[in-house]
């Protein structure tokens, strides 16, 4: 479903730092969704002049009706910007009005192309510092939300300054019921989501993180701890099929050495020694 954007303009006088007496300086203030842009229409008026109700000076005088002819043709284009970023499906900003009223050129980064530089960067940093693991996971973060952002928000992708603190929350939603992960696994999703965006703040992509107040909350499940009668258990059980057999020994080390899976899954050769009367010892 398409969001309804609400779209105001105002022009208004405003007394500025310098100026003397009652001489105000006339703004344009573009409203969408109640976030403001002004501009600064770079003309003076006496405040006795105006018309602030009316938006528009006062009097019927041909210099009046000059001026206020300038004003109705800055609100006509603002209002015709606005209707064709409204035409192209673009999600608008007041910020976007404004510089394409002013035509000054803004970088603007989108959400899936940041988290595709992101993970192109990460693949070639895998083996030196990102594990091959790592990069599978913001990989598939970022498909998932490809999903949410073509299928909820039916976009093709939006801006980083266009992001708020609602998409967050919904996008926790999609990934609890569309999705169907975890508690804990979308609340990992949007811990890294949130690191990427902060990568993004560091290179002044974006001013702030909007998710940045998102609290990540963890359920951790009570895991219950084997007991060495448990342990003995296994140790003496012998499999018949050798996959198990396997499994069991590489179990059996981890208890007794403290390792992690895949730290004996990577144990070379190397980082045995032999000790004292020929038994073998690790090293580290």
């Amino acid at each position: 479903m398409k969001h309804a954007q609400r779209f105001s303009i105002l022009i208004w006088a405003k007394g500025t730092s310098g100026q003397r007496g009652s001489v105000r300086t006339l703004y344009a203030r573009v409203t969408v969704d109640g976030k403001r842009a002004e501009i600064s229409l770079k003309r003076s008026i006496d405040a006795c002049q105006w018309d602030a109700y009316a938006g528009k000076m006062k009097g019927r005088n041909s210099s009046t009706q000059g001026f206020n002819n300038y004003l109705n043709e800055v609100k006509t284009e603002v209002f015709s910007i606005y209707q064709d970023l409204s035409t192209k499906g673009e999600f608008i900003s007041a910020d976007m009005i404004k510089n394409k009223f002013l035509g000054t050129a803004e970088e603007r980064h989108t959400l899936l192309e940041t988290f595709k530089h992101h993970n192109q960067d990460y693949r070639k940093r895998i083996g030196v510092d990102i594990a091959k693991g790592t990069w599978v996971k913001f990989n598939t973060l970022e498909t998932k939300l490809r999903s949410f952002v073509t299928q909820h928000l039916k976009k093709s992708d939006i801006y980083l300054k266009q992001l708020e603190y609602s998409f967050v929350s919904d996008f926790e939603y999609y990934l609890r019921t569309t999705e169907k992960t975890s508690s804990n696994t979308a609340m990992k999703y949007i811990r890294m989501m949130k690191k990427v965006l902060n990568d993004a703040v560091r290179k002044n992509w974006m001013d702030k993180n909007p998710f940045q107040a998102f609290k990540c909350s963890f359920r951790w499940p009570e895991k219950d701890v084997i007991t060495w009668d448990e342990l003995t258990i296994i140790i003496q059980r012998d499999f018949t099929i050798e996959r198990l057999q396997l499994v069991k020994d590489y179990f059996v080390f981890c208890c007794f050495t403290g390792l992690a899976y895949v730290d004996v899954v990577n144990l070379k050769s190397s980082a045995v020694s032999v000790g004292i009367d020929g038994k073998r010892w690790l090293i580290f």
